[in-house]
């Protein structure tokens, strides 16, 4: 037998234990289902309100179930060197871009028209959404709303369209369409949230994500693995 095949059975008997215990690790930790939020700011949004506005998202998420970390990719001049922004996203990362809405590219759109978000991308998960802040700043000055809240709310809409995937829209709720006056009155008091069975769906949808990036991170350290063992036979 040639000593290539005994490296090969050799490296397949140790793989296997090494393997099991990669996929134990794998076990599902409170901090590794988070969902990270990577925020770019174009807008040049104030800190301030922004940070309000992603409490409030982030307090409407963790009530349907769906824990969270939000991270400033961007400030609007300096781009985070941080390596949970500059890494490639993974199906536990999304992505929310705060963008400036001039006045030609308002008209092309409803008057409540405050964001968009890709429902269906990469894998299957939708993983960007954009914010149009000048929309939404108007708005709330017309309606004598907070504006940190009305935020809030739409930065939650958007991340649950990312989350609950395609057709998400209710009739009803924080994931209508069209707010009523009622909802817009509830998300300023800050009682505007998504129903049960989009809770659940979300919490499910989240199980999926954070199953996904597993398989990918389970499958990455075995081929690292497989490369560091299988060395060539000398000469």
């Amino acid at each position: 037998m040639k000593r290539t095949t005994w490296i090969w059975i050799a490296t397949q008997i140790f793989l296997l234990p090494v393997l099991s215990a990669v996929t134990a690790s794998a076990l599902p930790k409170d901090e590794e289902k988070q969902v990270t939020i990577r925020v770019r700011n174009y807008a040049r949004m104030e800190s301030a309100v922004l940070l309000r506005a992603e409490t409030t998202a982030n307090k409407i998420l963790q009530e349907a179930g769906a824990d969270t970390v939000w991270l400033l990719c961007f400030d609007g001049s300096t781009w985070s060197v941080d390596v949970a922004c500059t890494n490639l996203p993974g199906p536990m990362d999304l992505t929310v871009n705060v963008l400036p809405f001039s006045t030609s590219q308002a008209s092309r759109l409803r008057r409540d028209v405050f964001g968009d978000a890709i429902e269906d991308g990469e894998q299957g998960f939708g993983s960007d959404a954009w914010i149009f802040i000048d929309r939404i700043k108007s708005f709330a000055m017309e309606r004598e709303l907070s504006l940190a809240q009305l935020l809030g709310h739409v930065l939650a809409h958007e991340l649950g369209h990312m989350l609950l995937g395609a057709n998400s829209h209710s009739g009803m709720g924080l994931m209508r369409a069209q707010w009523s006056s009622r909802e817009l009155l509830d998300a300023d008091h800050g009682g505007l949230f998504f129903s049960s069975s989009e809770s659940k769906r979300i919490q499910k949808a989240v199980l999926a994500r954070w199953q996904a990036g597993s398989r990918d991170l389970q499958s990455a350290q075995a081929q690292q693995i497989t490369k560091n063992l299988l060395v060539p036979e000398p000469r």
